[in-house]
């Protein structure tokens, strides 16, 4: 019985033994395979292909992806390899390297071995300036420097508080601009005024400057829809045939408004 018992346990452990010899055998085979594949030339990258990008430099875009293919995965294999390209932490990268563009895609043609990279831009909604100037785009994002423009050519926004704001950030809370964005609509399509420029000053306060020469004051607090009624009143009535003479609005208050005259 004792001798039974000893060669099942003799058998056990040389199945065991068995098991992990094949399962080691096994892992050396893929990682063997795995490695050919990695070093193997056929299997590298062999053309960048950059659409979209127009204001963007397209070969800057081939440049920095060729950068990171340079690079070891894993310290050991090549990311050239077209297999072993990390997409998403190649969009990444160039999304933090290229702030304008709104979106990037890459994908593989693995028959032709082909790095294909689409880029979408983004769209210049307004120049915003402090010290220097910058693009943003409709949600507020600053993505490329500008000019200094003088005259209504272009969209302003004159920034004089002291948060920091710069190239990869946004003006404002995306939410509030947008709002600031409704009400100047508004105010085009229903009352024929057109906003030239947003002055922002600390505090979250904003002066709208109108082509006529006069502001609109406003602040984050303010219900914009409420302010644009009381807008519709006062120039309906009290300064109907007196806009050429106005210096403001203020708009800040929900049940009364102010206003001031040029002297």
């Amino acid at each position: 019985m004792v001798l039974k018992i000893v060669n099942q346990s003799k058998r056990r452990q040389r199945a065991r033994l068995i098991w992990k010899f094949a399962s080691f055998f096994i892992f050396g085979l893929f990682f063997l395979a795995v490695a050919l594949i990695a070093f193997d030339r056929k299997f590298q990258v062999a053309e960048i292909a950059v659409s979209g990008a127009s204001r963007i430099n397209f070969q800057k875009i081939t440049e920095e992806t060729e950068k990171i293919l340079g690079e070891r995965k894993f310290f050991i294999f090549s990311r050239q390899n077209i297999f072993l390209i990390g997409v998403d932490d190649l969009i990444r990268h160039l999304e933090k390297q290229f702030a304008a563009a709104a979106a990037i895609n890459v994908s593989r043609d693995f028959w032709q071995r082909k790095l294909e990279i689409a880029v979408l831009e983004r769209e210049e909604w307004a120049v915003w300036c402090r010290e220097t100037c910058f693009y943003a785009d409709s949600s507020g994002f600053i993505f490329r420097p500008a000019p200094q423009f003088s005259g209504n050519l272009v969209f302003k926004i004159l920034d004089y508080r002291e948060k920091p704001v710069a190239l990869g950030g946004r003006i404002l809370n995306e939410d509030l601009l947008s709002k600031l964005q409704n009400f100047i609509k508004i105010a085009a399509e229903k009352q024929k005024i057109t906003i030239n420029s947003i002055e922002i000053y600390p505090d979250s306060l904003f002066k709208l400057a109108a082509s006529g020469g006069w502001r609109i004051i406003l602040d984050s607090q303010t219900d914009l829809e409420l302010a644009f009624e009381n807008l519709s009143i006062l120039i309906g009535s009290a300064i109907k045939d007196r806009l050429d003479r106005l210096d403001y609005i203020d708009l800040r208050f929900p049940d009364k408004s102010f206003f001031k005259f040029k002297n």
